[in-house]
């Protein structure tokens, strides 16, 4: 058996000046990797970490890394974010490594922590609670993405008008698609206005909403 190694060294502070070029062949037939790294060890005092196959296979099975790595998923969206923050069961993007803002937010999928409302219970024109950005909307849906496990919604904001009887809110006129898991809750608002540009929330149902937000960030 012949290993056949070719080492170049070079100096990075002066622009990888080539200082050398080594040529190391070794033709015993009891040559392994490890007793190449060795004998570089003694000739050019530089250290090696020798890892074999076994030692991995050792590190595998001790961490139970198969069972551990064999259900992994890739997340759809994330190529866009430079970086990226997982926090309470969900995962925070940012298009860029210095923004404060969050590009988009998505929920961690969990076998142990099912969605508090599932798919086949949403038809557009609902209306839902759904957290976006860390925080609680209400919203409409506009289209139902059984696929994707996803529904287009159109967020509403509260109005300026506000009473004993709860919170009146007005069209944002901003949508967006959300995972199922983003949504907490269902809700039937009266209207507000004969022409239903206006809806009510009551306060009962607001601190109900409340404690679903609290719960939804554990």
């Amino acid at each position: 058996m012949e290993v056949v190694i070719y080492l170049t060294i070079i100096n990075p502070l002066y622009d990888n000046e080539l200082l050398q070029t080594f040529h190391y062949s070794y033709k015993e037939k009891s040559a392994r990797s490890e007793a190449v790294f060795v004998s570089l060890n003694a000739t050019m005092g530089i250290e090696y970490i020798f890892i074999s196959d076994s030692e991995i296979q050792e590190i595998i099975d001790e961490k139970d890394l198969t069972s551990r790595y064999e259900t992994i998923k890739t997340i759809a969206g994330t190529q866009q974010a430079h970086r990226i923050e997982i926090a309470s069961g969900k995962i925070h993007l940012y298009e860029v490594s210095r923004d404060t803002t969050v590009m988009a937010t998505k929920i961690m999928e969990s076998e142990g922590q099912p969605p508090l409302v599932i798919i086949d219970e949403c038809s557009v024109s609902d209306w839902v609670v759904c957290v976006y950005e860390k925080q609680w909307y209400v919203a409409i849906i506009d289209e139902v993405d059984l696929a994707e496990q996803e529904v287009k919604v159109t967020f509403w904001k509260p109005n300026t008008s506000k009473s004993k009887s709860g919170t009146s809110y007005i069209s944002e006129n901003a949508s967006c698609y959300i995972k199922i898991g983003q949504i907490i809750k269902k809700i039937f608002p009266s209207r507000a206005s004969r022409r239903g540009t206006t809806i009510n929330i009551s306060m009962e149902e607001q601190e109900e909403i409340g404690r679903l937000f609290q719960q939804f960030q554990r």
